[in-house]
């Protein structure tokens, strides 16, 4: 019995919801490196003399790699092909899976030229967005979150 606990591997498979994004062939931009991420949960490295094997798993559009000297979260790239931890970034070896591609944030519904502002809480900061929009004329304490376009030269965004 203790034979085959120790036989067993000491990592899990990463949630079926997110390990498609990432399983397949890598290259760190770093040391050049070849990592294999696998559908098991380990990660192996290759084609490097100080590589360190390791284990992952993931959440969403990031990916934790873990081995003996730490833990690094990579996040996936808009359209799959890279991921990266800030500093160091991996490139995809081979086509992008279709559940890679799809990795590109959505628009938030809270984007400066909506009708919700960023911030509803900061008239300033409102004053701001829509000076850098042309939307004025408007007045922030007066039409605080609801500053539009007052003249078809202000929709337009020109130049003044």
């Amino acid at each position: 019995m203790l034979l085959a606990l120790m036989a067993s591997p000491a990592f899990a498979a990463p949630p079926a919801s997110c390990a498609s994004k990432f399983v397949g062939e890598w290259r760190h931009s770093g040391s050049g490196n070849r990592g294999s991420v696998l559908r098991d949960g380990r990660a192996l490295c290759s084609e490097h003399p100080a590589c360190v094997q390791g284990t992952w798993t993931c959440s969403g559009n990031v990916l934790t790699y873990t081995n003996s000297l730490g833990s690094w979260n990579y996040t996936l790239a808009p359209g799959g092909r890279t991921m990266s931890t800030g500093t160091a970034v991996s490139t995809r070896i081979g086509p992008v899976p279709a559940s890679a591609r799809s990795a590109a944030p959505t628009p938030s519904a809270q984007s400066p030229s909506s009708d919700h502002p960023v911030n509803p809480g900061n008239p300033v900061l409102l004053w701001m967005i829509d000076k850098v929009q042309k939307t004025f004329p408007c007045d922030p304490k007066t039409d605080k979150y609801k500053c539009r376009p007052r003249s078809p030269e202000g929709s337009l965004g020109s130049r003044g």
